[in-house]
C-alpha cells in the first residue's frame, strides 16, 4: 500500500513541461527526499537533483511561496507545497 502523501511538489515552467505533469503528491520529511522521489517518478527530470537530494544549480526550490531553500535536510511539514522551477524562469 502506498503511503499517504503529506506534501505536494508543484512543477513550474520548463520543469513542468519536461515532467509532463504539474503536481506530484508525495510523502517526504525533507527536501532531499522530496526531490529524489520526484526525480524517480518523472523520467524527464533525471537532472533535477544530485544523489544527496541537493537541487542542481539550474533548479530553484521554494516552500509555500515564502522561502527559497536548497539544503537537502530542510525539514518539510505536512501540507507544504514545494515549488520547483529552472533558475532561468524569471523575467
Amino acid at each position: 500500500m502506498e503511503p499517504t502523501p503529506n506534501i505536494v511538489v508543484e512543477l513550474l515552467g520548463t520543469v513542468r513541461r519536461r515532467a509532463g505533469l504539474a503536481r506530484v503528491p508525495i510523502r517526504a520529511d525533507t527536501l532531499g527526499q522530496a526531490l529524489l522521489q520526484v526525480q524517480a517518478q518523472c523520467p524527464g527530470l533525471t537532472d533535477l537533483c544530485r544523489p544527496d537530494g541537493r537541487p542542481q544549480p539550474h533548479v530553484l526550490v521554494n516552500i509555500n511561496g515564502l522561502q527559497w531553500v536548497g539544503e537537502p535536510d530542510h525539514v518539510l511539514r505536512p501540507g507544504d507545497v514545494v515549488l520547483v522551477m529552472h533558475a532561468d524562469a524569471g523575467g
